[in-house]
């Protein structure tokens, strides 16, 4: 399904009068995303909170519209979670907390468009590749924002010095099982990969896969001389 043919899921607060001031430049985005406003607060005693209502105040906070479609609307109308703790969440991990929670029954985030007024693409992985989403475009040296994002999906490039990427996709393959396509792992020449899945997922990859590049250094057989006979001058 192409993405002009996804509905825009306007969610409550979105057109609301905006909490405090936000630079909603390009640069003030993080990984595509719009900054939030504010901490995410509870009621006293809530116990359980729908994924509706979860990303609903995402929005509030955030002031965009997440686009989606009616199977994903469907299913986050029926989709609960259990709340340990009615603490606020702070700002700065307010993503953190609503991606964990999203992640955990396979709903992930997507940007679509920046600006005064974004849109981010919130869909459901059961059963759907990719289509109506684009994945974030980052520097794989990004670990620590990437970290904070586990249900965002993202894509970026790995290059290495000792292995052959062509032969680490084949084993790759073993890791990374996922029917729906979301996670992929391409070549890109003869040292370098394209990463793609939820950014949390990637940037623990990318240092697991940074480690095997190092290791691979280490283990290689030096380069022995070649036997000289007797008489010959060593070269």
């Amino acid at each position: 399904m192409k993405f002009v043919q996804s509905v825009v899921f306007v969610l409550a607060g979105c057109a609301m009068t905006p909490v405090g001031s936000v630079d909603s430049s390009a640069q003030a985005f993080e990984l595509g995303l719009p900054p939030v406003r504010g901490a995410l607060e509870f009621a006293p005693g809530t116990r359980e909170i729908s994924l509706q209502e979860l990303v609903q105040r995402l929005s509030e906070l955030t002031g965009c519209e997440l686009a989606t479609d009616a199977q994903t609307t469907t299913q986050l109308a029926v989709a609960k979670e259990m709340l340990e703790s009615t603490e606020p969440v702070p700002a700065d991990e307010v993503y953190a907390f609503v991606e964990t929670l999203l992640a955990r029954q396979d709903f992930y985030l997507a940007p679509a468009k920046a600006g005064t007024r974004p849109i981010v693409t919130l869909f459901v992985a059961r059963g759907q590749g990719q289509g109506s989403w684009t994945p974030a475009t980052v520097a794989a040296g990004d670990r620590e924002r990437m970290m904070r994002h586990p249900a965002l999906m993202v894509r970026t490039v790995i290059s290495f010095r000792n292995i052959d990427t062509r032969q680490l996709q084949t084993q790759l393959r073993q890791l990374l099982v996922d029917s729906s396509g979301m996670r992929q792992v391409v070549p890109a020449g003869e040292r370098s990969l394209i990463v793609q899945g939820p950014a949390a997922d990637v940037a623990g990859l990318l240092e697991l896969l940074r480690l095997v590049d190092e290791n691979s250094a280490s283990s290689a057989p030096a380069t022995q001389a070649p036997a000289t006979q007797p008489g010959e001058t060593p070269r």
